[in-house]
């Protein structure tokens, strides 16, 4: 996870890394 996704979400984002977080 990174600090360019604040939540849990299901889909990506950012669209760089998986939702696997």
């Amino acid at each position: 996870m990174t600090a360019l996704v604040p939540l849990h979400t299901v889909e990506p984002a950012t669209g760089i890394e998986p939702a696997t977080y």
